[in-house]
């Protein structure tokens, strides 16, 4: 009923092994460092941003530098290049370009 039919086993061959380009794995690619212009603040407040349509979204703002702020969000959804970033709590009126993005978190960086 169960009756092999093929070879057993294959043999291998490890005189492969013994090559240069498989006796070691390839090296990692060296990690930028990113360099931080200012220190960050830890910061949980409520910050409105609004875009260039007029459109707003309401999100949390983790933490603010002199040059810069986080920003997560409760949905998903892409940001364009240039907002408006409204933090009452903080005094905070600033505009900003998005620096990068991911699924619901946000690096801005302050226009003068």
């Amino acid at each position: 009923m169960f009756k092999r039919t093929g070879p057993r086993s294959k043999k291998v061959d490890l005189s492969r092994m013994t090559q240069p380009s498989a006796m070691l794995p390839p090296k990692p690619l060296p990690r930028l460092q990113k360099v931080r212009q200012d220190t960050r603040k830890p910061v949980w407040s409520e910050c409105t941003i609004i875009l260039p349509s007029g459109d707003k979204r309401i999100g949390i703002l983790l933490d603010v530098s002199d040059s810069g702020a986080r920003v997560r969000f409760r949905t998903r959804g892409n940001l364009p290049r240039g907002v408006r970033l409204v933090v009452p709590r903080l005094n905070l009126k600033r505009a900003a370009t998005v620096v990068w993005q991911d699924t619901f978190t946000a690096g801005l960086h302050f226009l003068n």
